[in-house]
């Protein structure tokens, strides 16, 4: 276990050697967490009968990331839980309370002060104002998604729509939420959907509206216009066409059907296809259901029979996925609607 103690500007950071190591190499990095052993600062190199040491130097204002490494006789690095390498601590540099408090006293406390007793009372006193004064200024960066702490970046994440992947590194896990950022502003419009949707798997994909009635436009005198005229709609969707159309309202299709267009790498549609379901829940809205279709257009796809999700139908070169989730959760189509059991997300519906 690897723990860190903040003690007057200096960390103390200790841990536990495995059976086996030879050297250990303590590395310390700000916004993440050490990668390698080249990958920051090198606090200690030392044997392994070490097992604690001094930063002296800590970047204050900052969160201190901490990575031990063991290396073998062999020179081999040995692998060890992410639990036990690692910890983070915030620093600050001290604020000298104990001094301000002793300095404004009247200089006959001073002169009666016999063994610094009064100033090591004042010093407990500073040292509470000291760690009250650390906090207020820990709490500045709450969102700031470049210095937030790393488990506090999930809730952050949230807060623009976006469900992130713990499992990437923490700098990766901060470069995902400012790309949520400029997506969550198109939030409601088809262009933010593909935009979302594009930042999960870099492929090609439509949207199919099953009637469109609601346009916004860029201009302030007309920020809303149902469109009936075949004239208009006609034109709606193409190049040319630079306005966003709003999913939801009382004159938006009732389900859209998104296709993404495969083309490679066929198994990272099933290991992000769950994540891909979660957050269309929370950017469709809750009026609207959601065909999800794989569509694939080369003979390489058609041939791999071991990653075609179970469940799912095989339209020609088309898959359309029904195990997102469990029966409970989704509704089937009528057979009237496709020919195939196709699953769409649940509606919601309002008692009278």
């Amino acid at each position: 276990m690897l723990t860190s103690l903040d003690r007057n500007n200096a960390v103390i950071v200790s841990w536990t050697n495995p059976p086996g190591a030879a050297r250990t190499i303590l590395v310390r990095k700000t916004r993440d967490y050490p990668r390698n052993i080249h990958d920051g600062i090198i606090v200690s190199d030392a044997a392994p009968m070490v097992e604690s040491c001094t930063d002296a130097e800590p970047a204050n204002g900052y969160f201190n990331y901490y990575r031990v490494f063991f290396q073998d006789a062999d020179g081999a690095w040995m692998d060890v839980p992410v639990e036990d390498d690692r910890s983070r601590i915030r620093c600050e540099q001290s604020f000298d309370y104990n001094e301000k408090l002793y300095g404004n006293l009247p200089e006959l406390y001073e002169r009666n002060d016999e063994n610094d007793e009064l100033r090591r009372f004042l010093g407990i006193i500073a040292w509470e104002l000291e760690k009250f004064r650390s906090q207020q200024s820990g709490l500045n960066d709450i969102s700031n998604v470049n210095e937030v702490r790393d488990d506090l970046l999930e809730h952050l994440a949230w807060n623009v729509g976006w469900l992130l992947n713990r499992e990437l590194p923490v700098l990766r896990q901060r470069a995902e939420i400012k790309r949520a950022v400029a997506i969550y502003r198109k939030k409601g419009t088809r262009r933010g959907l593909i935009d979302l949707i594009q930042g999960i798997m870099n492929w090609d994909m439509e949207v199919i509206k099953y009637n469109r009635n609601i346009l916004m436009t860029g201009h302030p005198d007309s920020t809303t216009l149902k469109v009936s005229d075949p004239n208009v709609t006609m034109n709606m969707d193409t190049s040319s066409d630079t306005a966003d159309y709003i999913l939801g309202g009382d004159k938006s299709p009732d389900r859209i059907r998104i296709k993404i267009k495969a083309t490679y790498d066929f198994h990272m549609f099933e290991k992000v296809r769950n994540k891909l379901f979660r957050i269309l829940r929370f950017w469709v809205p809750a009026c609207m259901s959601v065909i999800l279709e794989l569509a694939t257009y080369n003979e390489e796809s058609g041939s791999i029979a071991d990653w075609r999700p179970a469940q799912a139908d095989l339209l020609a070169t088309n898959w359309l996925l029904t195990n997102a989730f469990t029966g409970s959760e989704w509704q089937i189509l009528s057979e009237r609607t496709t020919n195939n059991i196709l699953w769409r997300t649940p509606r919601l519906h309002t008692s009278p």
